[in-house]
């Protein structure tokens, strides 16, 4: 597990053990941001396209047959996966990896949001610039030297990247809040035998970054946690994440309730966590500090499987799509 630098990220994503002299792996790349600008773009290898309504920076929905086969006998969730229109070397990647997952989810492309593109995102949806103090707090807890790690409270532009993620996720939130929408009837009219997870108003969504690497056990560990969340009425469930806060409670061997995380690598969502994010738009800072704000204050009931089924599939910052803003918090930076 990677450690992180005092000169890395303004998300302080180093775990209480990362030293003050390794570099932060911190944030998730948040890679997947492809802008469909709400318009279908048909492809040659016989993927069903689903539109969704005219409005600026948002993602389209892509069921594949790969899909289909992989929702066959699953009892998951179904996923979404936000990848980049142009990067069609991630989504072959990262597909194959979840086709190679017995017993795994059904699953669908989503074109994300090229914000670092120029796509248009409405400040309804995201704000252009944001705040690091409430990040600070948490920065300050786990990185050496505390107050005097070298992060800094500051006022920053988003950048165009980190923007486009955080719509992309938007995206996916409010097809979650209508009991996941066209993804869910979409997926349910792939095959015959989809499983109740697949059909529309059914529940909660998987929602994957195109990075995403389940762990050998990913399946039964996210059927045992899902089962241990039966009566807890949760919003959020992390798979993959950077821990910034003590846990508040275990719920079970392999569940914790969650106060901060960071990194949006993969998660659960349920259609109440999806209209709490909704109702507190616009997303006004990096999206995974938007969430985690969200659970800090107890609007959010968020949950995390113990230790991690998802990882990145690259070391921190390697081949990255997004720019990070917040870099230039740490005053080795600045």
């Amino acid at each position: 597990r990677a450690s992180v630098s005092v000169k890395a990220k303004a998300k302080g994503k180093a775990k209480s053990k990362a030293k003050a002299s390794v570099r932060a792996k911190g944030k998730a790349s948040v890679k997947a941001k492809g802008a469909a600008k709400g318009k279908a773009k048909s492809k040659a290898n016989g993927q069903i396209k689903v539109a969704v309504a005219k409005r600026p920076a948002t993602a389209a929905l892509v069921i594949t047959g790969a899909a289909a086969s992989a929702c066959l006998g699953s009892d998951l969730p179904p996923a979404v996966v936000l990848n980049l229109l142009r990067r069609p070397d991630r989504w072959a990647e990262v597909r194959e990896r979840l086709e190679g997952l017995r017993g795994g989810p059904a699953f669908a492309r989503v074109d994300a949001v090229d914000g670092a593109g120029g796509a248009e995102i409405s400040t309804d949806v995201v704000t252009e610039s944001w705040s690091t103090e409430n990040n600070w707090r948490y920065v300050t807890r786990v990185f050496e030297g505390g107050e005097e790690c070298g992060y800094a409270a500051r006022e920053l532009r988003l950048t165009g990247g980190e923007r486009g993620c955080a719509a992309s996720h938007v995206e996916v939130w409010r097809r979650c809040a209508a009991e996941l929408g066209e993804a869910g009837s979409a997926l349910e009219g792939t095959t015959a035998s989809c499983g109740s997870s697949c059909r529309r108003g059914a529940g909660p969504l998987l929602v994957l970054e195109d990075d995403a690497m389940p762990t050998a056990e990913f399946v039964d560990r996210l059927r045992d946690a899902l089962e241990a969340l039966r009566n807890e009425s949760p919003d959020l469930l992390y798979l993959g994440y950077t821990q910034a806060a003590p846990w508040r409670r275990k719920v079970s061997k392999c569940v914790r309730e969650a106060e901060y995380l960071w990194t949006t690598v993969g998660y659960v969502l349920w259609p109440s966590g999806a209209r709490k994010l909704l109702a507190a738009l616009p997303v006004d800072q990096p999206v995974d500090n938007f969430m985690a704000r969200l659970m800090a204050a107890g609007t959010l009931r968020g949950f995390a499987v113990v230790p991690e089924i998802l990882k990145q599939a690259k070391e921190w910052n390697v081949d990255n799509d997004v720019a990070h803003s917040d870099d230039a918090a740490w005053v080795q930076n600045a």
